[in-house]
């Protein structure tokens, strides 16, 4: 609404984010496997990368001012999204014993969600306090510190 779009505008953001996650899904998926697959640990180094990937794009969103920027940034990030779910899943089946998978997957699941829950938060508390500068500031340096704290992870 700030950059004078309507929810119709919007909803083209979402669509392009939801073609691009059909389209890129079925290609992304076996090739993440693959990577997994080849070696003995999970790859961290995929899941930093995405992360990075995505936080990039939603950064971009940030600073976008028409239809067509905000929906080439959802459709852009939907490549990282996609490695950044594969890799973190494999990596909480990978780390849970056997019998407590289920327990360690629904821990994961409840961490996205509160963070679902957080981000708008911040974006929020960011626009208002600093503008889509500071919006897009704040996005790119939590996704970075994520994809930070995957170093140590990827070295035990």
């Amino acid at each position: 609404a700030d950059r004078g779009l309507g929810a119709g505008q919007f909803g083209w953001a979402h669509l392009a984010n939801a073609l691009a996650g059909l389209a890129l899904t079925p290609v992304i998926t076996p090739w993440v496997g693959r990577k997994v697959a080849a070696r003995f640990h999970p790859r961290l180094d995929i899941l930093a990368l995405a992360g990075l990937w995505t936080t990039v794009s939603m950064g971009w969103a940030a600073l976008a001012h028409t239809t067509l920027d905000f929906s080439l940034a959802t459709a852009f990030s939907t490549p990282g999204e996609v490695a950044w779910f594969v890799i973190a899943a494999g990596v909480v089946h990978r780390i849970a014993p056997p019998a407590t998978g289920g327990r360690y997957h629904g821990i994961w699941s409840m961490s996205v969600a509160v963070a679902s829950v957080i981000a708008p938060i911040m974006a929020s508390y960011s626009l208002i306090h600093g503008g889509h500068q500071l919006v897009a500031i704040v996005t790119v340096s939590a996704g970075a510190l994520g994809a930070g704290l995957c170093l140590p992870l990827a070295r035990t």
